[in-house]
């Protein structure tokens, strides 16, 4: 796992964190009190987003924050929230209209379900995302950013994929592709060898299925043009 600190990074995470809506401040400001900030990581996307800003001048719109609780006693300590608030994934989700923020502990990480015999860490949790550019998280007592790949493919503006035997072809193509296109970047190697090897036609039904599920189905014919680009 690859640590850095880039004080840019960490300028453009707090000011995108300080505009998140009025609301929201106040959930998180809950977490906060409940939790030390060393237990606490901001994961994905608005992480990767917020060092997008600074490298390439990227504007995308940040809605969600993910949140990871490092914090054996998670589950004991959110049962004072409202049963509302309260994730079927045994977490917590809140929804403020266009934003939303999901707060899990470390037992909640399905990688690590489904793969017992890993130690539940933070390295082991970002080995689990499919997407490599989204294998970020940032510690908020640290102020330091931790990557599994993540930074050298955002820096060769690649996307790649991860723990190929963990996948779902359908979605993990479709993800692929998805945020190749989003931040303009290419499908790297092991990402483009990945739909050369598990990619056949039953697969659209999937990737339909999932594109359905996400509501983007008008994406469907993007994704195929680049898988029959990639497999040529």
């Amino acid at each position: 796992m690859q640590i850095f600190n880039d004080i840019r990074f960490r300028k453009s995470i707090e000011e995108n964190l300080n505009k998140i809506p009025e609301k929201s401040k106040a959930d998180f400001s809950k977490i906060k009190k409940l939790f030390p900030l060393n237990q606490i990581y901001i994961l994905g996307g608005f992480v990767r987003d917020s060092i997008l800003q600074v490298l390439y001048n990227y504007r995308f719109p940040l809605n969600d924050l993910d949140i990871l609780i490092d914090d054996k006693t998670f589950g004991y300590k959110i049962k004072n929230f409202p049963r509302e608030s309260l994730s079927r994934f045994g977490g917590l989700k809140f929804k403020y209209g266009n934003f939303s923020i999901d707060v899990f502990g470390m037992e909640n990480i399905f990688f690590l379900k489904d793969n017992p015999k890993l130690e539940k860490n933070l390295e082991n949790v970002l080995k689990g995302c499919d997407i490599s550019t989204s294998a970020l998280a940032y510690n908020l007592e640290k102020e330091r950013f931790y990557g599994c790949n993540a930074s050298k493919d955002i820096f060769n503006r690649e996307v790649n994929l991860t723990n190929h035997n963990y996948l779902e072809i359908g979605p993990s193509i479709s993800r692929l592709i998805l945020h190749a296109d989003k931040m303009n970047f290419k499908i790297g190697e092991k990402g483009g060898n990945y739909i050369k090897k598990n990619y056949s036609e039953k697969i659209d039904k999937e990737i339909l299925d999932y594109l359905k599920y996400k509501k983007v189905e008008h994406l469907f014919p993007l994704i195929k043009d680049k898988i029959v680009s990639i497999m040529k």
